[in-house]
């Protein structure tokens, strides 16, 4: 069975499309399928993480659209094209640029359309199975077909195998002299962002150990070097990393956007204070906060950091029972959840009559 994700990871959208359909895709490998990913073809598109997960890329040609702009017909025939090659059951699109027209394209080359959205504010008639892992769901409705399989809710949260392997094989424990702090705002450029808040972070007493993800391409990240250097804090800018786990392990709070990281976070029963940096992250921040995992804090509001973090860090019984919302909440199951859905539909599908393309 042969599927194939059409997604992109560059600095302006960020990577959380590419790391949740590569659990996707983990999940659904590990049930003998066929992945096959399309990507475009850009330098900072992280193509590369993809390969070394082990997964089949093909690449799009960049000359016809620029990053932000919708998918083209041209990228929608090429998508086609590549998955009527490999033999594809489905094409499973993770990508905000994608209209209903291109949508609708893919469905008429009698392949089925699978969709990762977050937003429900496209008309998805074509599609045949959406996802929307989301918490902040229950409010949305979709323009989707009768028939059309939706999975809503944080049960289906994609996860790495990683993160429920080592959230079985842990305890938190949180005292009120905790100094590790995480912060970690995405895979977009976000050096700057990341500098403003340790700035704030100065006027902390105590002092704190943090580790700041960073991505590497950064035009911004020499500047950020500098100042840590002035910090009286112990501040270790870390580039983009393959173990995520381990430094979410090690944090005793994480300051962080309001993508995909959050289901990581709340996996492994990490506190959150969260910010929220696109629109398609503010329900999610809201939603995590009136639940009790997480605090949010507007990017505007950056100044009341400190006060903040030395509250969250003193009154380590209310990180405790963030942890214990967060790992209740998101049990590192959601990727099997997917994938045995997806297998479903095809599986249902074919006993009908279809086939796949070949």
């Amino acid at each position: 069975m042969c599927f194939v994700f059409r997604c992109d990871g560059y600095p302006s959208i960020g990577l959380g499309h590419v790391m949740r359909c590569l659990a996707l895709g983990s999940a659904l490998r590990k049930r003998r399928c066929n992945i096959y990913f399309v990507m475009r073809d850009f330098p900072d598109n992280n193509v590369e993480l993809v390969t070394r997960a082990g997964f089949n890329v093909k690449l799009i040609s960049n000359s016809k659209y620029n990053k932000d702009a919708e998918l083209t017909d041209y990228d929608q025939e090429m998508t086609a094209e590549i998955a009527q090659r490999v033999g594809a059951y489905c094409i499973l699109v993770d990508n905000y640029g994608a209209t209903t027209k291109y949508l609708r394209n893919l469905k008429s080359k009698g392949i089925r359309v699978a969709v990762i959205d977050d937003l429900a504010d496209r008309d998805l008639s074509a599609a045949d199975w959406i996802l929307n892992q989301n918490i902040a769901t229950t409010e949305m409705v979709y323009r989707a077909s009768p028939d059309c399989i939706q999975l809503v809710g944080q049960q289906y949260v994609l996860l790495r195998p990683e993160f429920f392997l080592a959230r079985t094989q842990q305890m938190r424990h949180f005292a009120s002299n905790d100094t590790h702090i995480l912060i970690t705002l995405g895979g977009g450029n976000t050096a700057e962002l990341t500098k403003n808040l340790i700035d704030s972070l100065e006027s902390v007493v105590r002092t704190l150990e943090i580790r700041c993800i960073v991505c590497e391409t950064d035009d911004k990240l020499k500047e950020l070097r500098n100042n840590v250097n002035r910090s009286h804090h112990l501040i270790e800018i870390i580039g983009s990393t393959d173990d995520m786990v381990k430094e979410m392990l090690w944090s005793s709070l994480s300051i962080n956007a309001g993508g995909s990281t959050c289901w990581e976070l709340m996996c492994l029963g990490v506190p959150m204070i969260v910010i929220a940096l696109s629109s398609d992250q503010y329900s999610n921040a809201e939603s995590l906060e009136e639940i009790g995992c997480a605090k949010q804090l507007n990017v505007e509001n950056i100044f009341t950091l400190p006060f903040i973090v030395e509250y969250m860090l003193k009154e380590h019984k209310l990180r405790s029972t963030m942890s214990e919302i967060g790992m209740s909440m998101v049990d590192g199951k959601g990727a099997a959840r997917v994938a045995e859905s997806l297998i479903q539909m095809i599986t249902d599908r074919k006993i009908r009559g279809f086939s796949g393309t070949y």
